[in-house]
């Protein structure tokens, strides 16, 4: 119909699949990343998925970056040195949010409630444990701030402090102090996050996870209807 022209048009796909021709053919890029169906350990997750991030927008020709789905089962069998557990699954949620935010990346998780009808006989029997609730929607963590960024500190391998790094070595001044998004190098990493850093990451990350727990129960919905 007329106007559907204007709609923006993506394709899910994994990281892998993401080549030049798929992307000339979308209008941004919608990329799921799992560093646990590589077989990463806990500590290398987070730096594996903004590695893949980082690889497709070198390829994108300045199109926005849309993480699909990632995250991480709280139970079930290890896969190579990727170990399921809450506190893994916590652990990465945090990571990656926190860091997502900082650099400025829209996602969505995955997932919000365990899948208890899906199959256990996959290559891993986690498919029915990536649920931050559990099949009886009830929540995997204790408390109610399952993210903290309040004293989130940018990773060494970040995009940002990188390119802030090579920027800083080309226009080193004489008395050798850099700066950092406006920050002297004497300043907090938290202080980088300015314009709301606390309240503002907290409440994307709320809204995210709300609107992936939404879509995932419409999902759910429509599987039953049809």
């Amino acid at each position: 119909g007329a106007g559907l022209e204007s709609i923006p048009v993506s394709a899910a796909e994994t990281w892998p699949f993401y080549s030049d021709q798929l992307i000339d053919a979308v209008d941004f890029i919608f990329v799921h990343i799992f560093p646990f169906w590589e077989g990463k350990t806990i500590d290398d997750a987070t730096d594996t998925i903004f590695g893949h991030i980082y690889d497709i927008e070198k390829i994108a020709n300045g199109k926005r970056i849309i993480v699909g789905e990632t995250g991480w089962p709280t139970a079930g069998p290890n896969y190579d040195a990727a170990v399921p557990s809450i506190d893994n699954t916590r652990t990465y949620l945090n990571n990656f949010v926190c860091r997502a935010n900082y650099e400025k990346y829209d996602y969505f998780w995955f997932s919000a409630i365990d899948e208890g009808w899906k199959p256990t006989n996959n290559a891993s029997n986690v498919e029915s444990h990536w649920g931050l609730l559990d099949a009886d929607f009830k929540p995997k963590f204790e408390g109610d701030n399952w993210i903290d960024c309040k004293n989130y500190v940018p990773n060494k391998n970040s995009k940002i402090l990188r390119d802030a790094s090579s920027s800083e070595d080309s226009s080193s001044s004489s008395d050798g102090k850099h700066s950092l998004h406006g920050l002297s190098s004497g300043a907090s990493a938290e202080g980088s996050l300015e314009s709301g850093s606390e309240s503002s990451a907290s409440t994307v990350a709320t809204t995210q996870l709300a609107l992936g727990a939404m879509t995932l129960m419409l999902g759910a919905v429509v599987n039953a209807l049809s």
